[in-house]
């Protein structure tokens, strides 16, 4: 089942978010009748929404916005607490019949599909009077490096990203997952090296929730140490916007 867990690495000194997103990602993609490049895009950014919503209010909800130049278009996602303490997830995006050849053997080009011009776009909901916007350039089309690079520059969280999902070649969806690693202030150096090369030598996500791994064994293969978690979103449901 799918769900988003919180928690705490590294001696307290890296937020830690991690999402098993299969199903929603199946879902959204049905009702979308996405081809296998659109399937991953916009997996991708249903999956960075579920992840941000982990850290909301039941009041509040988070739109994610991805328009580049690409043939997919604009990519829309938004995700919010729902009352049974899950986060419900939504998307949609202009052109789901995309998909250009792979940039090599099991290797989608998404970059090429969403385009390396263009804007993020992240709206916070507050509440149903209150909201606030921030926007940034894309830097690679990938959509993890480009959320890194909003949390960033917008946001001035510092934070590592990685999105994954794997699409069979009858193109279901067969493992799609993500995580949100954010260093707390004063984070020695020591663990950034650390981090960073835990992260360097880690496999895909997608390709570990495939191989089963619990939440826990990806979550200490990112980190490469412990993890103290402090919540388990319990389910993570899906649909198109």
């Amino acid at each position: 089942m799918d769900a988003v867990y919180r928690g705490l690495a590294l001696g307290g000194q890296v937020r830690l978010f991690v999402a098993e997103a299969t199903e929603v990602v199946r879902t959204v993609t049905g009702h979308v009748q996405t081809r296998p490049t659109a399937s991953a895009a916009l997996g991708r950014v249903v999956t960075m929404a579920a992840l941000m919503a982990s850290n909301l209010k039941n009041t509040e909800k988070v739109t994610l916005i991805v328009a580049g130049d690409g043939p997919l278009g604009k990519i829309v996602a938004d995700a919010e607490r729902l009352p049974d303490g899950g986060i419900g997830a939504r998307g949609i995006l202009d052109h789901p019949e995309v998909d250009p050849p792979p940039k090599r053997a099991g290797k989608l080009d998404v970059a090429r599909a969403v385009g390396r011009r263009g804007v993020v776009q992240v709206v916070r909901h507050i509440d149903l009077k209150a909201s606030y916007r921030g926007s940034v350039p894309l830097v690679s089309g990938e959509i993890a490096e480009d959320f890194a690079h909003y949390l960033s520059a917008s946001e001035q969280t510092p934070s590592a990203v990685g999105l994954g999902v794997l699409v069979e070649t009858d193109h279901t969806v067969r493992a799609a997952g993500g995580f949100l690693l954010q260093p707390v202030p004063g984070v020695s150096e020591d663990v950034l090296r650390a981090l960073e090369r835990s992260l360097a030598a880690a496999p895909p996500i997608s390709r570990m929730i495939a191989a089963g791994l619990s939440a826990d064994a990806l979550a200490r293969t990112l980190v490469d140490g412990e993890v103290a978690w402090l919540e388990r979103a319990p389910s993570v449901h899906g649909d198109a916007c």
